[in-house]
């Protein structure tokens, strides 16, 4: 049942997830979005702010570059010596606490505070997995934290914006 892989221990329980959430769109967004970019731009050019346009410019590509493409399906690992999403291993010293906001059909997620000051925290979706399991496995090498009951902040906005 568990697997060992290199010197991280053994893999606990492990599941697939996707890189991001792909969210249906409606013309209105889009319309939203377009009209939104477009009057930035008029805003930048009209006030010489070049600068400005450039980015506008570069993040409406990034946006549809990234609305083109479908998500890569990951691999998450709860290991004996701490989680593994793809190749990228966290030790769990790295990790402050979790926490788990389970309100089936629509957020089923897990939350990881890591020691770090670039993305201090680590969303992943459980899908289909236990989260009595989750929580039971890693309340042997983590604190949870149960002052924390809401999706973050990242998540609620990426859910308004559908982004």
């Amino acid at each position: 049942m568990a697997e060992k892989t290199e010197n991280r221990g053994k893999i606990l329980l492990k599941w697939e997830v996707m890189e991001f959430e792909k969210y249906q769109r409606t013309f209105m967004w889009y319309f939203l979005m377009g009209g939104g970019a477009l009057a930035l731009f008029v805003y930048a050019i009209w006030t010489l702010n070049f600068l400005f346009a450039i980015i506008i410019v570069i993040i409406a590509t990034i946006v549809i570059i990234h609305e083109r493409r479908d998500p890569d399906r990951l691999l998450f690992k709860i290991m004996e010596d701490g989680i593994q999403l793809d190749e990228t291993f966290i030790p769990f010293k790295e990790v402050k606490k979790f926490w788990l906001v389970y309100e089936p059909p629509e957020v089923k997620n897990l939350y990881f505070d890591l020691k770090r000051t670039f993305r201090p925290e680590l969303s992943i979706p459980l899908i289909n997995t236990n989260p009595v399991l989750v929580r039971r496995l890693l309340l042997r090498y983590l604190q949870e934290d149960l002052t924390k009951q809401d999706i973050s902040a990242d998540d609620q906005m990426g859910r308004i914006l559908k982004v």
